[in-house]
């Protein structure tokens, strides 16, 4: 707390620098290849974001050159790494 001219003033420095060590944390890293938990889809991470209600989504490439659309955002819980 610091006191100038009779206000007193709070400083959540801590705090805040806790919370955004938290943010930082990413369940897979960009480059890291990643499989879809229900089904063979190895790909490749090619981005990442987080939304307002901190859930991540990931731009993921797939592997298959067949694969008509390889480019697609998912959700991090149905992704595992590969």
């Amino acid at each position: 707390m610091i006191n100038i001219e009779g206000f007193e003033l709070h400083c959540d420095a801590p705090r805040v620098l806790a919370e955004e060590r938290e943010v930082d944390r990413w369940k897979f890293e960009i480059g890291s290849a990643v499989d879809h938990r229900d089904q063979p889809m190895l790909s490749e991470v090619m981005s990442r974001e987080r939304t307002s209600k901190g859930r991540e989504i990931y731009g993921v490439r797939a592997f298959d050159a067949k694969d008509p659309n390889p480019d697609r955002l998912m959700l991090a819980e149905v992704l595992v790494a590969a």
